[in-house]
């Protein structure tokens, strides 16, 4: 039997009794195994050793997420639209912003008759 301890930064995180098997060695790999609890333990110990790469006030934040929503739209099918229908699509939302575009309902009503002819 052997006494593990795990100590990080000159802290004890965590200790257990090994009775078993200590590792395993996989296409000459060598893997340490320890109890799922004490691998939690050693995550949540690491996580808090790393220091965030930049901390953020909330005003960053939502502008920092903002441009990264802009980035992924901007590299989804957006640039590969034909200038015109991306004019037509701008007008569209102002319309709708200004309480001007036909209503939902009335599109799908438009549509049922049509598709009932």
């Amino acid at each position: 039997m052997k006494l593990w301890d795990c100590i990080i930064n000159d802290k004890l995180v965590f200790s257990y009794k090994s009775y078993v098997m200590d590792h395993l060695t996989i296409d000459n790999k060598k893997y340490v195994l320890v109890p799922e609890e004490n691998f939690q333990e050693l995550q949540k110990a690491a996580a808090l050793k790393r220091e965030p790469e930049k901390t953020f006030t909330i005003e960053e934040a939502r502008a920092y997420s903002k441009k990264r929503v802009g980035d992924f739209v901007a590299d989804d099918f957006w640039h590969t639209l034909p200038e015109p229908l991306k004019q037509a699509i701008g007008k569209a939302k102002t319309e709708l912003d200004n309480n001007e575009g036909i209503p939902h309902q009335q599109v799908m009503d438009e549509v049922n008759r049509i598709l009932e002819s």
